[in-house]
């Protein structure tokens, strides 16, 4: 009889040990920082500040956990990539991929600059946005700077990554001056 539970319970703690790491999230805090875009037709950078309320991932990343909220700084951040969506939401319009679109149906590039602290930790990204892209906005991330998120290492391409981002953050990048 004791034979017949300990198998049970062996898998049973097995399976409850693996996934303590997928949970281990450090506590909820806010990040602060700035978004800062320039790039042609801008008479001057388009700078947005804002707050992130989320948990800082032990060993490096941050996970918003309430950027459905609709604050635009968030918002920013999440549509072009730059933190991951924990809001379960998802879009056929955002998503990594590796080929490069055709140079005639980018636009013109945008430099994307992100500053962004919380208790302990600070982080510097630097991204090319190209919000005028034929179907949608794209940010382009170099490939020295594609790092694991979530558990799952992201691969590595020789000429980096692209996101596909969202409609929406055209209108965002239009609201604070972003030319027509």
């Amino acid at each position: 009889m004791k034979r017949l539970l300990f198998v049970p319970v062996l898998a049973l703690v097995t399976v409850g040990a693996m996934a303590i790491p997928a949970h281990a999230k450090g506590p909820v805090e806010n990040a602060s920082g700035q978004v800062v875009i320039t790039g042609p037709g801008l008479g001057e950078p388009i700078e947005l500040k804002g707050t992130v309320r989320g948990f800082a991932e032990p060993g490096g990343g941050f996970y918003p956990m309430d950027e459905a909220s609709g604050e635009e700084f968030t918002a920013l951040l999440v549509g072009s990539g730059l933190l991951p969506d924990s809001s379960g939401l998802e879009t056929p319009y955002s998503g990594w991929f590796v080929l490069p679109p055709e140079p005639a149906a980018r636009g013109p590039a945008y430099e994307l600059r992100v500053e962004l602290a919380g208790d302990g930790w600070s982080e510097s990204l630097s991204r090319r946005l190209y919000p005028y892209a034929s179907d949608r906005p794209l940010v382009f991330t170099p490939a020295e700077s594609v790092v694991q998120t979530r558990g799952v290492r992201m691969l590595r391409h020789p000429q980096g990554l692209w996101w596909s981002a969202p409609p929406t953050l055209l209108g965002i990048l239009r609201s604070h001056g972003l030319p027509l």
